[in-house]
């Protein structure tokens, strides 16, 4: 008796169907259509029977397919394309695996000594790798390439930049990298902040690829251990970035022996007319660049959701040991205290006033709601 009420409960709480209904509700008063919503596997599989050498299709009520991608680390995600205050119906069923054009890239540059650049859609991104360091000296500071097209475009720029075609550096049409880095955090890096001073890391030492699209990509960047008085601390980056986002996300890992403080920020230009917001309810600051004549307007912006403790402007001479040139940076800096046994996360990235972002009100309310989105996920309901 006591066996076979085993297997009834077993049985019973075995899903049974190929496929599960769920809604997907938007709570808030803003649109959400380019959002991507997070469904764990793990959370389908007491629903409906699956195993991953199957596929899964996302279709809504009317039988569209939905471009759908399962991470690394266990994730569904598609874009359900909610408006304010709405809710939407999806079926999720077994299938063959599709293949979707990937609207994200991430990419080991050995053509230009080492770049690690990432982009979407809408923005792109790069961290230098430890080659570079021999000609430019180092910097683990963060580049952007500012796009104004919808295609993945870095690794044409690379090739026809590298085989002097043209230069990325320059606005053809499709937008470019007129930013300048240096020995500071360039576009939302960050680094340790220990008695008043920001201690930089150097260029990126390995990649590893976790995620490769089609709507999200996502890849580790291990960097040289940092010293900071007398401890060595490691630094380890998992960042990812999703279509149709201006921000990419940031876990930031460091392990000192005790609590810290690390500064997230951007390169602040001396002697220019630019401006500085400071948002703490909502977690994020945001820069704007000088204009420029030629390339218009950058915003950069910075969300926190642990916090912004305060900001502040960090200002220092810099020696280039390849150049032998000695320069001052000065980055506006966001401290937030972070922990020696669990990352950090922050998302930075940018909008241009040549793409979309025509004032800084426009990209202070991107980031508002983007934030508040972070902290009110999509509501999931399953239908048995």
């Amino acid at each position: 008796m006591l066996f076979m009420l085993s297997c009834f409960f077993m049985t019973s709480c075995t899903p049974t169907s190929d496929q599960v209904n769920i809604t997907i509700s938007n709570n808030l008063d803003f649109d959400r259509t380019e959002e991507l919503v997070e469904i764990p596997v793990l959370q389908l599989q007491n629903y409906m029977k699956w195993r991953n050498e199957v596929g899964l299709v996302i279709t809504d009520d009317q039988g569209v397919v939905y471009p759908s991608q399962i991470t690394y680390n266990g994730l569904l995600i598609f874009q359900p394309n909610l408006k304010a205050n709405s809710s939407r119906q999806f079926i999720i069923k077994t299938g063959e695996k599709r293949t979707f054009a990937s609207q994200v890239e991430g990419k080991f540059r050995p053509e230009r000594k080492g770049d690690f650049s990432w982009e979407n859609n809408r923005v792109g991104f790069r961290f230098y790798g430890k080659e570079l360091i021999q000609n430019d000296g180092p910097s683990n500071g963060l580049d952007i390439f500012l796009k104004r097209t919808d295609s993945l475009v870095l690794d044409k720029w690379y090739y026809e930049d590298i085989n002097k075609i043209s230069s990325y550096h320059k606005d053809t049409g499709e937008g470019c990298d007129p930013y300048n880095v240096g020995r500071s955090l360039g576009a939302g890096a960050n680094g340790l902040f220990v008695n008043d001073s920001l201690f930089l890391n150097e260029n990126y030492d390995s990649y590893e690829i976790l995620d490769e699209g089609p709507l999200r990509v996502t890849f580790l960047l291990k960097y040289p251990f940092i010293e900071v008085g007398e401890e060595n601390i490691s630094d380890v980056k998992r960042i990812s970035l999703d279509v149709n986002s201006q921000l990419t996300r940031i876990e930031q890992t460091y392990q000192p022996d005790k609590d810290q403080q690390m500064a997230v920020g951007f390169v602040k230009r001396l002697d220019t007319k630019d401006s500085t917001v400071v948002d703490y309810e909502n977690n994020f600051l945001l820069y704007e660049e000088p204009e420029d004549e030629e390339n218009g307007i950058i915003y950069l912006g910075a969300i926190i959701p642990a916090g912004i403790d305060s900001v502040l402007v960090n200002t220092y001479d810099y020696t280039n040991p390849i150049r032998e040139k000695t320069n001052t940076f000065s980055n506006t800096i966001a401290l937030t205290k972070i922990h020696p046994t669990y990352a950090t996360i922050y998302y930075t990235g940018f909008g241009w006033s040549k793409y979309g972002f025509r004032s800084l009100d426009s990209f202070r309310k991107y980031l508002k709601e983007y934030s508040v989105s972070l902290k009110n996920p999509f509501e999931i309901t399953f239908h048995k």
